[in-house]
């Protein structure tokens, strides 16, 4: 409540850390600025180390369920790794190019009918929307027309929403899970957002906020998205 440093820890590359409420630990995320091969570590709530999780490959993101029982791990060269809450692992995986974003549902949810949904560039130079089954086995492929940059999925795995921002415009979609990834909806509008905040899901809703400046004026918006794709 003072303010006061209880415990720090340093020397390892920039920290992303994640309070994990459930098991009493700090999982610090590592990207590829860190020491080769570590990917994350964990602390108790005390600063004391518990674990430091490598790999040969360099990690590129880290998503954590909503319920604290599933970590997903993203590696160069389209590696996956899938752990549980204890961070034993479950699966590996691997795509066709490089990975962008990446999401997971809770399994305490109810059953999902996907472990993963992922965004990824493939070698040819087009980017695919896929989801992933149990034990990471791929499901369905999107093609995307328009380059994405966040996924988010609901916490029942139900349903993926999608985000974009360049050049060519903005766009956000959603697509349902089963039986198949299909697309449920698209909208793109072909201004470019200066500045644009994490997409998230509050269901049925898909929030979005985004700013673009105007003769050196602001104009910041917020918009929701419900099931049918209206505001």
């Amino acid at each position: 409540k003072s303010g006061e440093t209880l415990w720090k820890v340093g020397g390892t590359g920039m920290c992303r850390p994640a309070i994990l409420e459930k098991s009493s630990k700090v999982l610090c995320h590592h990207d590829d600025d860190a020491s080769p091969g570590l990917v994350f570590q964990v602390f108790d709530l005390d600063g004391k180390k518990v674990l430091d999780q490598k790999a040969p490959w360099d990690p590129l993101l880290l998503k954590i369920s909503p319920d604290e029982s599933r970590i997903l791990v993203g590696f160069t060269q389209g590696r996956l790794w899938m752990l549980d809450g204890k961070f034993k692992k479950l699966w590996e995986a691997q795509v066709d190019g490089e990975l962008v974003d990446a999401a997971i549902p809770s399994p305490s949810s109810g059953a999902s009918p996907i472990e993963a949904a992922i965004l990824y560039n493939r070698k040819d130079g087009g980017q695919s929307l896929a989801t992933l089954g149990a034990k990471g086995r791929r499901r369905e492929d999107v093609r995307e027309q328009i380059p994405l940059q966040q996924i988010e999925v609901t916490d029942d795995g139900s349903w993926v929403s999608a985000y974009g921002n360049g050049p060519r415009g903005q766009v956000v979609a959603q697509y349902d899970t089963d039986p198949k990834l299909a697309e449920r909806w698209i909208h793109h509008s072909p201004t470019y957002a200066d500045y644009n905040l994490k997409m998230d899901l509050l269901p049925p809703w898909t929030i979005l906020g985004f700013e673009n400046i105007q003769d050196r004026t602001r104009f910041s918006q917020v918009v929701a998205l419900d099931r049918t794709g209206t505001m």
